[in-house]
């Protein structure tokens, strides 16, 4: 949270001084502190920083698979916590610890806080067995994934918490979160997609520019993702916060404008590396990370959810009602119909209250379609009739029970 976490004290807390670290103190704590975590958890690592970071807000480490049992308190206890901000759900904790004298001679004094102790802010993030490698890659370098973020989303590609993934262009415009098809989260897989040289990313950056020469040799690397009026919101708003990621748009690239040019056939060019169509990454995708029977399923259910939500638009054109009266007759079809053992539509004895009924499945046959939504316009008001009897009855039930 780049020391930000105690910022705000609660009700009755005195505040905190949470200073920045130079490098030099910086580096002494994260082996201090891996050290400390290491016997506790089997792996312990802190991502790689940005070049040229001369101070740091926080410290950042990533640990798994703890070695016995212990609570967050004793965690804290461990680091010698003086505070700490824990949430059931957030895999990461904040702990504010005391700088010793020694390491504070050497951090400015100056604060518009008053307050006895200073701090600095440490991030541990516990993760599970299979993320581990992925969040300490995904975590290295500061803004790098912002940058290359930016590059990959023109072709499907994007990256999040859990490793890469695909976005079927077909589900993304409906329903952007259920359009991510998980392709790996292996380090050095992702590298060799996106054509990026592992040997030079385990080499480590010696400058930002170096960096961003990484981050343009990719052959997904398109100049005009970068341009200002085609950025969406959240990179608009890294613009603003992260440091490098404008430093990148606002000044590398205008600064070298032969980088990534485009051709007119709207394809760019970076030296002979040519940046292919969105539909060609798909399918090159589902073969290099073997997805496409995942990716045959989930295309599959997307249409017939798509062919379920189009059939229940016809049957609710064909019931002279709307409002709330519509919804419960559409509740009372899902919940009353069904089909018979000879496959016609009939009314149950009894609702389900969880069941779609038969009638997705009589708009498969020969002629359904027609079938289902005569029987719809004749036997609607049987279905809200018995709905509002079993809401009725529902009601009394629990109106009954709450006296008992």
């Amino acid at each position: 949270m780049g020391g930000s976490a105690f910022a705000v004290p609660k009700p009755g807390e005195p505040p905190l001084k949470i200073r920045r670290l130079p490098i030099n103190i910086y580096e002494s704590l994260c082996q201090s502190y891996s050290d400390r975590l290491s016997t506790l958890y089997e792996r312990v690592a802190i991502p790689r920083s940005a070049p040229e970071k001369t101070s740091h807000g926080d410290l950042d480490i990533i640990v798994c698979s703890a070695k016995y049992q212990f609570s967050v308190e004793d965690l804290a206890a461990k680091l010698g916590a003086l505070r700490y901000i824990h949430c059931a759900r957030n895999p990461t904790t904040n702990f504010a610890i005391p700088l010793g004298d020694s390491l504070q001679s050497g951090i400015d004094s100056s604060s518009e806080i008053e307050a006895d102790t200073q701090c600095f802010q440490l991030d541990v993030e516990v993760c599970t067995p299979e993320t581990f490698d992925w969040e300490v890659f995904h975590k290295a370098y500061g803004d790098l994934w912002n940058i290359l973020g930016t590059s990959i989303r023109p072709v499907g590609l994007t990256v999040n918490h859990t490793g890469l993934h695909l976005r079927i262009p077909q589900i993304e415009a409906k329903d952007r979160k259920g359009s991510l098809l998980f392709l790996t989260n292996a380090p050095a897989d992702i590298l060799a997609f996106l054509g990026l040289s592992q040997e030079t990313y385990e080499a480590r950056f010696k400058s930002v520019e170096d960096l961003f020469r990484f981050a343009i040799s990719g052959r997904f690397f398109r100049r005009g993702s970068y341009l200002k009026e085609g950025l969406k919101s959240n990179d608009r708003q890294r613009l603003k916060q992260r440091e490098i990621f404008r430093r990148f748009v606002e000044k590398y690239l205008p600064a070298h404008p032969e980088i990534g040019q485009e051709d007119g056939d709207g394809k760019s060019r970076i030296g002979s590396k040519e940046v292919i169509t969105r539909d060609a990454v798909l399918q090159e995708a589902l073969d290099t990370f073997n997805r496409r029977p995942q990716y045959n399923t989930i295309i599959a259910e997307w249409e017939k959810k798509q062919r379920e939500a189009e059939m229940w638009r016809k049957v609710a054109a064909a019931i002279p009602l709307d409002g709330e009266k519509l919804n419960l007759v559409i509740r009372g079809l899902k919940r009353w119909a069904t089909l018979d053992n000879d496959g016609q539509l009939c009314l149950r004895e009894g609702a389900i209250l969880d069941g779609t009924g038969g009638l997705p499945v009589l708009t498969t046959t020969e002629g359904g379609e027609a079938r289902l939504l005569n029987w719809v316009k004749r036997n609607w008001e049987e279905v809200r009739e018995r709905e509002k009897r079993r809401v009725g009855e529902a009601k009394q039930q629990r109106k009954t029970l709450s006296k008992a």
